[in-house]
């Protein structure tokens, strides 16, 4: 299928243009974008979003149930041994299974979504056109596990800063007896991790489109991506930010029927049982759904932003420009000397 306009992905632009040009892309390849992601990546949502219904409707009733029962308040011993046996149940029902099955399908769908919106956005820059299902699934089944390789080192290295972080705190538990002391040096721990994770999972959002679109190894992106991001971190920070808030203003609307259902269920004005339950089940697939789908966004502006950082560093774009200019001189030149 034939472009309406030509979207050109090397060229350096300034934040209101990389915005405009994710929407105009979005707009622009609506259809045959938001199919592949939900041929892709909609199974998994759907089975988040089931089991995320689930549970839901597990947690209400136990909510619903806990209020009818009375907390025994003879000795204030036996109310606390009664309070903690009633956390310790509804923790193990809390903590479900359908708990667990909704964070991992969350998360494979999560690192699918990211891997077919850059492998939509490769096909169709390498195609020139909008790509067919099956040239998208090419280029996701050469750059998905690459992908989640990166993504797996960059969360462990999270899980390591959290974890230096706490055994510092820890430390400083031990070493100091004055509380205030403590308090102020955690404080300052706390800060300074924060602000040197928040540096690292701004920069690190570029991993995706550089594994992409240069076929290189996790390691190697990873470097890259600080080499970018170089005096560019906040004008990427501005874009993720701003963008998310338009992701989360629009998701609202998916939302609502997943917050009113059940405030209507516990003021009894909705059927219970297994009518309720489905009622309740059905739009929490919908919020999940519509909210997973409008990250996609997020991910294309990025994708953008990676060529619009590789335009300052290295002119590619310009190069490429110019050695056709070349190639087009000389054509011409063949053809006036037949």
């Amino acid at each position: 299928m034939s472009n309406n306009s030509e979207i050109v992905f090397e060229k350096e632009r300034d934040f209101s243009d990389k915005i405009n040009i994710t929407f105009a892309f979005v707009i622009q390849n609506f259809k045959s974008f938001f199919w592949a992601l939900l041929c892709f990546t909609g199974p998994l949502v759907l089975l988040s979003g089931i089991f995320a219904g689930i549970y839901q409707t597990k947690v209400f009733s136990k909510i619903s149930t806990s209020k009818n029962e009375s907390v025994s308040v003879e000795t204030s011993q036996n109310a606390w041994d009664r309070i903690f046996k009633t956390i310790g149940r509804q923790g193990a029902d809390f903590f479900s299974i359908e708990y667990f099955l909704t964070i991992v399908f969350s998360i494979i769908a999560g690192a699918l979504m990211i891997v077919t919106v850059q492998s939509y956005l490769y096909a169709y820059k390498t195609q020139n056109r909008q790509p067919e299902i099956g040239e998208v699934w090419e280029v996701i089944k050469g750059r998905f596990w690459p992908i989640c390789r990166a993504l797996l080192i960059v969360s462990v290295i999270y899980i390591i800063m959290v974890t230096l972080s706490g055994v510092i705190i820890w430390g400083f538990t031990l070493i100091f007896d004055n509380k205030f002391l403590t308090g102020i040096l955690s404080g300052v721990v706390v800060l300074l991790m924060g602000i040197f994770m928040m540096y690292c999972l701004i920069t690190t959002s570029l991993i995706p489109s550089i594994m992409t679109f240069e076929n290189i190894r996790a390691r190697a992106s990873i470097r890259r991506a600080f080499v970018l991001i170089k005096n560019k971190w906040w004008s990427t920070f501005g874009l993720i930010f701003i963008m998310s808030v338009i992701r989360m203003i629009t998701s609202l609307i998916f939302g609502i029927p997943a917050v009113i259902i059940p405030v209507i269920r516990s003021l009894k004005l909705m059927g219970s049982g297994k009518s309720g339950d489905l009622i309740m089940i059905f739009s929490t697939v919908v919020s999940v759904l519509g909210s997973t789908l409008l990250i996609a966004p997020i991910y294309v502006s990025l994708v953008f932003q990676y060529f619009n950082l590789l335009e300052r560093k290295e002119g590619k774009g310009l190069l490429k420009q110019v050695s056709e200019i070349g190639l087009n001189k000389i054509d011409r030149n063949e053809e006036e000397e037949y």
